[in-house]
Order: structure tokens, then sequence, then C-alpha cells
């Protein structure tokens, strides 16, 4: 209200009354800050989905190796080199469908059956087809101090090294080290604990009928809550729940 002539009001005896600028009140109630911070994480929450959103998007080339199965009772395999490009937001049961599909008329035994019936499997843990590759590679799994998950989307080193050529080479020399390369190769194929470090596509007929041999006895489905620092694949000893669900 005004004054009694209508003027403006008379100044207050003690002035405005405001914050003390020197004086440190954040751990006090503040709306207008609490506002700010809540459309803050607002907006940082709508960055991160429209990022992992773009993640899941993206494509990367998948190297794996097909386990061929071999012999007259299927007792045996031969792992062959395959590489197929495949989205983060994938799941594996999405890949192991359109690895039959593709491939159905290359091997035989696929013919019959479905991805639901092959399994994919890493450093010998089976992982489920529910899961995705951004999944498993952001959740990762340290066995023996290493991330099994971490170059999924990475060229293996023995397959690089297979391509680089030797310098001051000839063709005659070269081709030498293609036949023995070849041979160590197929030699290498055959062993059932060979690259093993390497994700496998297999027959689930094939492992339900060999899984008591090694090295398929140790293997064990991949569960994200149990820490495999400390309780290795195959450990028939209690698993050691990990709460971070990150190993």
């Amino acid at each position: 209200a005004g004054g009694a002539d209508g003027g403006p009001p008379p100044a207050s005896k003690f002035g405005k009354f405001g914050k003390n600028p020197g004086v440190k009140t954040d751990f006090l109630p503040d709306r207008d800050r609490e506002i700010e911070d809540t459309r803050a994480a607002i907006l940082l929450k709508a960055e991160y989905k429209d990022a992992i959103k773009t993640k899941l998007e993206m494509t990367f080339v998948l190297h794996l190796m097909y386990w061929k199965p071999r012999g007259l009772m299927m007792q045996d395999v031969k792992k062959v080199k395959h590489s197929m490009t495949v989205k983060y937001g994938d799941t594996i049961g999405d890949l192991l469908q359109r690895f039959r599909d593709a491939h159905n008329k290359t091997y035989t035994e696929l013919k019959n059956i479905s991805g639901e019936q092959c399994l994919f499997c890493k450093e010998g843990l089976i992982i489920p087809h529910h899961f995705t590759w951004f999944e498993i590679m952001q959740r990762g799994c340290t066995i023996f101090g290493k991330n099994v998950f971490a170059d999924l989307d990475q060229t293996p080193r023995e397959w690089v090294e297979d391509g680089e050529e030797v310098e001051g080479e000839d063709g005659e020399e070269r081709g030498e080290r293609e036949k023995e390369r070849k041979k160590k190769e197929m030699a290498d194929s055959l062993k059932l604990y060979s690259h093993l470090e390497i994700g496998g596509v297999l027959d689930r007929r094939w492992f339900d009928r060999n899984r008591k041999d090694f090295p398929m006895v140790k293997w064990e489905v991949y569960n994200p809550r149990k820490d495999y620092r400390v309780a290795f694949v195959g450990d028939p000893g209690p698993a050691i729940v990990n709460v971070d669900h990150v190993s």
C-alpha cells in the first residue's frame, strides 16, 4: 500500500532482507536450485537414452567359430571360421537364427533345427539367448584378470596375424608359409580345447551328447550375478554373488 497521499510506500527501517553471498548455504533447502537440478537430471537422462538408442543401432563384425560335428558318431568337431555383421542391440538368439538360415545348406546338421537349438559359447560360458551384445559387453565378465566379452567386436589377434605378409618374401615362400599355416590351422581346428577364447556356435544336440567330455564338462551357463574373479567357470562350489552385476 502507498502513503496517505498516494505517493510511494515509506522505506523500510531495516531495508530489504536477502542472502549473504559470503555465507555457504548449499546445505539448506533451495527450491530454485532443486528445480534446476531436476531439470538438468531429466535432460541428462534423455541424452543418455538417445546415446544408448544410437549405440544399439550401430553394427560391428562378429568373428566366430562354428563347431561342425564330424565322425561316425558325431563325437568330434572341426572348427570353421565365420564372420557376421550384427547390431549391438541384436540378441544372441537373433545371431543363432541368422547363422542357421545362412548356413543350413552348407552344414546339413542345421537343416532340421532352428536357432533356438543352437548355442553360443565363449571362454566356457554359454550365453543365454535373450542377452543382447550391448548388455554382455557392458556387464563384462572378468576371468583370470581378463574381460572375456570386451573383444567381441574386435578381430581375433591370430586372424590378423594370418593375413599379414612378411617383408622381402617372394611368391614361393609365401605359398609355403600359407601351406604351413593351413596345416597348423587344420590341426588346431580338430582339437576340442583350441580356439575357446573365440566365440563359438554349436549344435545343442552335439553339446548334450558330449557334455561329459573335456572341455565341455567345465562349461556353464553365464550368470551375470556370479563373480567369476573368485568363482571360476565350472566351479562346483557355491556361486559368489556379485551385487553390482559386473564382475
